[in-house]
């Protein structure tokens, strides 16, 4: 007998504030465009991806609603693992999205899942949504049971996944691991000052975000911890620099 659930990983991603940004585009154009186009960018990763990696053979699946993202793997594939798939897809999204001033928020896990078209549900679902609400800042947070999973399969390579791999990509805080992309960014970028313009307009983004006094305490704090967040991404970077460390000083917020 066919089982109605499989073993999946997945990722439930919210973007933030998108209401506010919807609302804003009513008269404009080119805001509505630009949401348009964003929303394009995420189909247009599955596409590429599906042709360059052959993800639809592996049975990954994508499904954009509103302001929702969900994506999920299966447990295994011919090859690996699917845990570092997942991440990675998460740290593509991440990068793009917030050098257009988008920040996101969400939860990934692993478990029992149904996913086929825009189909959705599952107990793993329903724990990827909680997670998503318990992250509370832009962040996405990952459970201890997705990187246990992770640590038992194989990784990309199909070599065995180590804590370092995954300290590449995690942070981990009060008990709490979340994908840090920011310095992940920098092998992403062909040339290092196409990274210091990005790492620049995120900051300039941010420091705009926190002198607005229309906010909501509730939402400056999401700034505020982002902030906290970039500034020690920069502090990763200037530690473990091999070239001129000083000069990514010039990118803190926090001076």
């Amino acid at each position: 007998m066919n089982t109605v659930y499989k073993d999946r990983y997945i990722v439930f991603i919210d973007i933030l504030g998108f209401k506010d940004i919807v609302n804003k585009s009513n008269n404009d154009n080119k805001k509505a465009k630009e949401i348009l186009e964003n929303l394009k960018y995420i189909e247009r990763i599955k596409k590429e991806n599906d042709e360059v990696f052959n993800l639809t053979s592996i049975n990954r699946k994508v499904t954009i609603f509103s302001d929702s993202i969900i994506i999920s793997y299966p447990s295994l594939n011919a090859r690996s693992g699917c845990f570092l798939s997942l991440v990675l897809d998460i740290i593509y999204i991440s990068i793009e999205l917030l050098d257009k001033g988008i920040y996101i928020r969400g939860g990934m896990t692993y478990g029992k899942l149904y996913h086929e078209d825009n189909i959705c549900f599952g107990p793993a679902m329903i724990k990827a949504y909680n997670l998503e609400q318990e992250a509370i800042y832009p962040r996405i947070i990952v459970d201890n049971l997705a990187i246990e999973k992770g640590l038992e399969q194989p990784g990309l390579d199909g070599g065995k996944i180590t804590d370092d791999d995954i300290n590449e990509v995690l942070i981990t805080e009060n008990g709490i691991s979340y994908i840090d992309f920011l310095y992940s960014a920098l092998e992403e970028f062909e040339e290092i000052n196409e990274y210091t313009d990005y790492l620049e307009n995120i900051r300039k983004n941010l420091i705009f975000h926190l002198k607005n006094r229309s906010y909501t305490p509730k939402v400056l704090e999401k700034y505020e911890w982002f902030k906290y967040y970039y500034d020690n991404s920069i502090e990763r970077i200037i530690k473990e620099s091999k070239g001129a460390p000083q000069f990514f000083e010039q990118f803190f917020i926090k001076k």
